[in-house]
């Protein structure tokens, strides 16, 4: 069962997202409303996620990409995790995902770098995901690393996904170990959970995709593109990989068919579906145990996948 706090969100997202109808906007007008719905998204209450006061917070150019530093007291600069924000690959900035940030920093005692990537529309495909790769080459050599790690939720966890089957093409390391909550990785829209889940997620609506497809895709690539759609992939030699999902999730099966698909090119991935959860449930960490308790999962996942750079 749910705790007690989960009911509290719930009210919060059914008051701050029940009423809005995109059908009729225009793109601009879609793009627009999803940012300021976004901006802030977990202020549950309208009051922000707190910091603990030994949390330092550090901008930085991380390759040209801006950024940030998120390091928790104790933290060791050379244990480093890239985190690639969600968002629709169109709204949100790293400043949404502190709390989550900042309990990874904690758990992995690890820095966190949170990278500001150029969003669609204005700046399409590969824009986002050349900026996913600058900032992880410029992790890896600037600076000793001991230890080096992935993850995203939702668009990020697509990108995270894309970035390593772009690191696999061009040769390049990999990282110890990567993670991913909610991820978007079928842009055709095929699992069954987008007609089965639709009734009960509260965050994506099943024809979103097709608008954030042509929001983020302006050429000629085709969305099953292995770097759009990681799911048509080539999934062999990958790194480890932790992948959660709510089952209130149209994105469901996006997570469980990627899962199976690696295991069986003999990639090491742990999937887990939280019940009655919620998309990027884990966004509300600051409220819900279930929250944290899937964040110590991943922190210990990646934690055991260590020391291979």
């Amino acid at each position: 069962m749910p705790s007690p706090e989960y009911a509290r969100v719930l009210a919060y997202l059914a008051e701050r997202y029940g009423t809005r109808s995109a059908s009729a906007l225009t793109d601009a007008e879609y793009v627009a409303q999803s940012r300021a719905a976004n901006s802030g998204y977990a202020d549950v209450d309208g009051v922000p996620p707190p910091l603990a006061p030994d949390t330092t917070i550090t901008p930085v150019s991380a390759g040209g990409v801006p950024g940030e530093w998120v390091r928790a007291s104790g933290s060791d600069p050379a244990r480093r995790l890239l985190w690639i924000h969600g968002g629709g690959w169109i709204a949100c900035a790293p400043a949404d995902y502190r709390n989550i940030t900042e309990h990874l920093s904690r758990a992995l005692g690890a820095v966190v770098l949170a990278i500001d990537y150029r969003l669609a529309p204005e700046h399409p495909f590969p824009a986002g995901l050349d900026d996913c790769l600058a900032a992880y080459r410029w992790l890896g050599d600037n600076g000793p690393a001991t230890a080096l790690w992935v993850a995203g939720d939702s668009a990020g966890g697509n990108l995270t996904l894309a970035l390593l089957l772009r690191l696999k093409t061009t040769g390049e390391t990999m990282p110890d170990a990567a993670a991913t909550i909610g991820a978007a990785t079928d842009f055709t829209g095929s699992g069954t959970s987008m007609r089965t889940r639709a009734d009960v997620d509260v965050m994506i609506a099943p024809e979103a995709l097709a608008r954030l497809g042509r929001l983020y895709v302006q050429d000629r690539t085709p969305l099953t593109d292995p770097l759009v759609s990681p799911l048509f992939g080539d999934l062999a030699r990958l790194p480890p990989i932790r992948m959660h999902v709510g089952d209130r999730e149209v994105l469901l099966d996006d997570t469980l068919r990627f899962a199976a698909k690696a295991r069986a090119a003999g990639v090491h991935v742990e999937h887990k579906v939280w019940p009655d959860m919620i998309h990027v449930f884990e966004g509300f960490c600051h409220v819900l145990p279930e929250a944290r308790q899937s964040l110590d999962e991943i922190a210990a996942f990646l934690g055991r996948h260590t020391g291979k750079i």
